[in-house]
């Protein structure tokens, strides 16, 4: 209050507050007076933001300020659980998880050695084939099968667990295997802390904030009892702390909240519209074989009454037929004319319509895909609205998500740990010698074919060209190893170099691209040389080849 206003004018100032009184006396009539008559108070808004309201029409939006693991954990069962029964039963979840996976690894991410010396690259890569062949012993598949199944896991469950085996040297190449265990192996009631550590959904965590320990089941949760042996039973309900030195924890800790330390399911911001869809959908399915089956209801008449024990429209196939309380059974022909006794009538139900079928389809699934970050015709396999353009941009909107989950997720917490466990056991098993440096390895991924393979193969050479990358480099952008291919060249050089030689389109020491002799090669070549390239065209421009 100002105490100088007031000494001034005291009279003046009494009257503003009066002024004020009655105002807020008004307005508490007026509320008083609406509440007495059923009428709503309305809501002054004092936010400056529309979702920051606490009106009537936002009442139904609940929302939480409990950190992303309190969330996280406190509906991972149902979220997994879910996940895992869209992708067994909704064809439009599996195709997403499955196209998930393939666009994260495809056929597999690749090492490549880079130590600096071309003997250690190809002993350290011979060493890494072996183990890949034999280190999933338990389906007896490869590592780079092991890379989807995980893909597919970080997907459906949001992550995986990874634990490596050691094996006695001489049973099998490289004395190591890794064993995947999906995140039901995580005891999530180890939630609290555990001496000077804190424990969070089973992962404990030392003082300096170093994952320290994974508190494991040693059998599945949900395992079937009768295939457990004794040891098993007992340890069925028990978990054991595993050093974190021993497990590796893939999940998606770019696309959840800070702090996070687990991940949710990619499905979990559409699975009620999916589960919707996929009702919507066999409802509608009922709804159109009820529409196709024609039925009728006979009303009036009694069977009983009769003279005859029948006063349908008459026999089937010229012979009285009766159901098991014996009344009679009939069925319509082509052409019938029937007549029917005096109170006896017909009547056809109303067959369920489904209209707008397409429509609704499409637009939940458009908002489907954009919930998951999948291009629609990708997710859907509906090609009939896609043009060129429009499905290329799709694409590399997806490649950027997919190459910023790869190279921050899927590579640094599993490729390269799984890399450093299969040195560490080359190294015991002196397959490969100990480096102070140790081993760098680049994991590359196979290049998934575009829609314009020709222009893909064009940009890469015109990249090459103009010293944008390098060729050993875009090699192995395409999943090869820069060694090995060049050995098959200078081996097909030198098949197609023997006498008699061979001279075809596909060699560029002999034809240009257009079809022509290299001037280099026209000059030695003589004219008794056999199966000499014809070049159809004059310019670089013309594409014509020429044949054997």
């Amino acid at each position: 209050m100002d105490i100088k206003g007031l000494r001034k004018d005291p009279l003046g100032t009494v009257r503003t507050l009066a002024g004020v009184a009655r105002t807020y006396a008004d307005s508490v009539r007026r509320d008083v007076s609406r509440v007495l008559s059923g009428r709503p108070i309305p809501v002054q808004k004092t936010r400056a933001f529309d979702g920051a309201t606490a009106s009537r029409r936002m009442s139904s939006w609940v929302t939480t300020s409990a950190d992303g693991n309190a969330e996280a954990l406190a509906g991972a069962r149902s979220l997994i659980d879910r996940s895992r029964d869209l992708e067994r039963n909704s064809p439009h979840g599996r195709r997403i998880l499955m196209e998930f996976a393939a666009d994260l690894v495809g056929t597999g991410l690749r090492p490549q050695a880079q130590t600096g010396s071309d003997r250690l690259d190809r002993q350290w890569l011979a060493a890494w084939e072996d183990f890949a062949a034999q280190s999933d012993p338990l389906t007896c598949g490869t590592a780079y099968g092991q890379q989807f199944s995980a893909a597919l896991a970080l997907a459906r469950d949001g992550g995986i667990l990874v634990r490596r085996q050691w094996h006695r040297p001489g049973r099998i190449a490289i004395p190591l295997t890794i064993s995947q265990l999906e995140l039901d192996y995580l005891d999530s009631s180890k939630d609290g802390t555990g001496g000077n550590n804190r424990i969070i959904g089973g992962i404990e965590f030392d003082t300096e904030g170093f994952r320290r320990a994974y508190h494991l089941y040693m059998v599945h949760p949900g395992a079937n009892w009768s295939s457990l042996i004794p040891t098993e039973t007992r340890l069925l309900s028990e978990s054991v702390p595993v050093p974190a030195s021993e497990v590796l924890h893939l999940y998606g800790y770019t696309t959840s909240r800070p702090g996070m330390v687990t991940a949710v399911p990619w499905l979990a911001p559409v699975m009620q519209r999916l589960w919707e869809l996929d009702g919507w959908a066999d409802a509608t399915s009922v709804a159109r074989r009820m529409s196709q089956s024609v039925a009728c209801f006979v009303g009036g008449g009694d069977p009983d009454g009769a003279a005859d024990g029948f006063d349908g429209a008459g026999p089937v196939d010229g012979e009285k037929v009766v159901d098991g309380r014996d009344y009679p059974v009939e069925t319509f022909e082509p052409g019938i004319v029937a007549y029917l006794p005096p109170g006896k009538t017909i009547t056809f139900p109303q067959a369920p319509a489904v209209p707008q079928h397409e429509e609704y389809a499409r637009v939940t699934l458009r908002e489907i895909m954009a919930g998951t970050g999948t291009p629609y015709e990708a997710g859907t396999a509906d090609l009939s609205q896609v043009s060129f353009i429009s499905g290329r941009m799709g694409r590399i909107s997806r490649r950027a998500l997919m190459d910023s989950l790869r190279e921050q997720v899927f590579v640094p917490l599993y490729c390269r740990p799984i890399g450093q466990w299969m040195t560490d056991a080359a190294i015991l098993a002196g397959r490969l010698p100990a480096r102070k440096g140790g081993y760098s390895v680049d994991w590359v991924m196979t290049r998934r074919e575009e829609a314009d393979e020709q222009a893909r193969i064009k940009a890469v050479a015109a990249r090459i060209r103009n010293g944008l990358t390098s060729w050993e480099r875009a090699v192995r952008e395409e999943g090869l190893d820069p060694e090995t291919l060049l050995d098959e060249i200078r081996r097909s050089n030198a098949q197609f170099d023997a006498q008699p030689p061979i001279i075809l389109d596909c060699d560029p020491r002999r034809t240009a691209s257009g079809g022509q002799a290299q001037a280099s090669s026209s000059a030695t070549d003589n004219d008794d040389s056999p199966l000499q390239s014809s070049g159809n065209g004059s310019s670089e421009d013309n594409r014509g080849g020429g044949a054997l």
